[in-house]
Order: C-alpha cells, then structure tokens, then sequence
C-alpha cells in the first residue's frame, strides 16, 4: 500500500470521527438552547401573571428584557445547531470546505469541547490531502454517472 492510500484512509477516518463530534456538538447545542425558551417563559410570566397583594409588580420593561433576550438566544442556538448538523453532512460529502472552516470556528466558542472540536478540524481540514479531497470531488456516493449521448 502506498503512501497516498494510507494517507487516504487516515483522512477518511478523522473526517469520520469530526462529523460524530459535530453531531454531537449539534444536539447539545439544540439542547442547551432550551434555556433561552425558559428565559423567554420567565419574560411572559413576569409581564403577565398578577402580582400577590401588598407587593410591587415589577416593570413591564423587566419582563420584557428576558422575554427579547430569551428568544434571541434560542433562535441563535438552533442557527447554530443546524449549522454544526449541516457540518456533519458536509464532512461526509466532502462539500463545502469553506462553510465548515467558518463554522469550526465558531464552534471553537464553546470551551472547553467546542474549542477542542473547532481547532482539531481545523488542523484536519488544513492538510493539503484533505483539501484535495474537498477539491476533486473524489467522492463516490456524489458521482453522478456519465449520460449516454443520443
């Protein structure tokens, strides 16, 4: 077996385990993004629950903080969850070299396992085999077979 081949089976093994690391990064993040919607549900209820006699309801503007902010973080989440699950695919496919730099990225603000996902595909992505990889096209799942000529 030459180098070439060897180097192959490594670079198909490390872009095997990035995409099971993505996948996972991608649930926890989808998971974690349940407390925005909780922040969001304290907004709610502070704005619109009554307020027990003899006591000061807090201001609308109070509710209205953790309601904006609660959704904002869930709906940046679940961008980002969708984004490290659309890396995944990509990793298989060996499409999209650029998106999944930009995103591995990102990912590397989620210490200390996002930083450690982010920089290790980093460094994988960075080699020139597996860019030529992602050049080529050398994937046989994508290969679309020769039309006859009528």
């Amino acid at each position: 077996m030459d180098e070439d081949a060897k180097q192959g089976i490594i670079d198909a093994e490390h872009l095997k385990l990035l995409r099971w690391g993505y996948f996972f990064s991608g649930a926890m993040t989808a998971f974690f993004s349940l407390f925005g919607l909780g922040y969001a549900a304290m907004g709610f209820m502070f704005v619109n629950f009554p307020v027990p006699d003899g006591q000061n309801p807090p201001p609308e503007w109070f509710g209205l903080m953790f309601g904006i902010v609660g959704t904002v973080m869930a709906v940046l989440m679940w961008a980002l969850a969708a984004a490290k699950l659309r890396v995944a695919k990509a990793l298989r496919e060996r499409t999209m070299r650029t998106f999944c730099i930009v995103v591995a990225v990102l990912t590397m603000l989620g210490i200390p396992f996002g930083t450690l996902l982010g920089i290790l595909t980093l460094l994988v992505l960075g080699r020139p085999s597996v860019e030529r990889s992602f050049d080529t096209g050398s994937r046989a799942a994508l290969a679309q077979p020769e039309q006859p000529a009528l």
